[in-house]
């Protein structure tokens, strides 16, 4: 967009430690300074004099568990706001990977995602959001568990004619620190069904569906298309930038922290993954080819989709930090 033609005038100095950022002008001609921070590896970021930012921060997206009715892993909890008061200094910002591939054939659900947080030289967390939960479990050793808990919530299992709980979105407590005036977006996965039906995981928009066998059943939950209280349209701008290029597109749109599908006994159907990142889950039926769960999109927070215990399971995205300047 624009060059720092324009900006001298403010006094700003350009922060360092960054993956990218770039100078520009809203819709109403206000000057900003925006980037962002993707690497898992924590980052030391300066800033050169006391400023405030508004913010974005999700987590990582949860792994979808393993079997053929697991359910699918959580977006990472989406945390925004205006206004973050931040001194002069050195900040390590931490982004929280994608919850990692379950291993096959294992008892164990899948991974939930990684917290993502800044913290201050002295060691204090000022901003924090915690990881999706990762996906319910259905496998070979007929040993289930639960879509666990997190920023949003994993999935449930299914099987047979009983079916597991989904978890729970963690918008409060936790390991999450929200500075004032921010929110966390979060929501509950979907319950398992019964015949082998995943549940989809939360997204940072909507709950993920309940398990079952025709849309909308076991699908994703929608991610988010508003940030730093922008409208859709204007956070669409900004995650548009060359220097930032945030978010999947949907219509003109962009979306972040999309819930995972869950996992589908059936030889036709592989359940979406919510808009914004989410996996798609995977499916499988006697006799035919099975498909492979889908993992979530890096740097959404996405939840990975549901998979087979025999291969094709999915591990969620990594989250993402934004900060904006505002320079007048």
């Amino acid at each position: 967009m624009l060059a720092s033609k324009g900006f001298a005038d403010t006094g700003f100095v350009t922060p360092t430690g960054q993956a990218g950022g770039e100078y520009y002008l809203d819709s109403t001609g206000n000057r900003f300074f925006v980037c962002k921070f993707t690497s898992t590896t924590d980052h030391s970021f300066t800033i050169r004099h006391h400023t405030f930012v508004d913010y974005l921060l999700i987590g990582g997206g949860g792994a979808g568990g393993s079997g053929s009715g697991a359910g699918a892993g959580g977006a990472g909890g989406l945390l925004t706001g205006v206004g973050f008061n931040l001194d002069a200094g050195v900040y390590t910002m931490t982004v929280g990977a994608g919850g990692a591939t379950p291993v096959q054939n294992t008892a164990n659900n899948g991974n939930a995602g990684g917290i993502t947080k800044i913290t201050n030289s002295g060691g204090t967390v000022l901003a924090a959001v915690q990881g999706g939960g990762s996906g319910g479990n259905e496998n070979n050793t007929s040993t289930y568990g639960d879509g666990k808990s997190g920023g949003s919530g994993g999935g449930g299992w299914g099987h047979g004619s009983t079916a597991g709980s989904a978890g729970a979105a963690v918008t409060s407590g936790g390991n999450n620190v929200i500075p004032t005036g921010g929110t966390i977006s979060a929501n509950t996965g979907g319950p398992g069904g019964g015949s082998y039906y995943g549940g989809g995981g939360g997204g940072a928009g909507a709950g993920g569906s309940g398990g079952g066998t025709s849309d909308p059943n076991s699908v994703g939950g929608a991610g988010k298309a508003d940030i730093m209280g922008l409208n859709a349209a204007n956070s669409t701008i900004l995650l548009a930038l060359s220097s930032i290029n945030a978010g999947v597109v949907s219509s003109g749109t962009r979306y972040l922290a999309g819930g995972g599908g869950g996992h589908s006994q059936s030889t036709v159907r592989n359940p979406a993954g919510g808009v914004g990142g989410g996996g798609a889950g995977g499916h499988y039926a006697s006799g035919s080819s099975q498909s492979s769960a889908t993992a979530g999109t890096a740097n959404t927070g996405g939840g990975g989709g549901g998979g087979y215990y025999n291969g094709g399971l999915a591990g969620g995205g990594s989250g993402i930090i934004i900060l904006r300047f505002r320079l007048n």
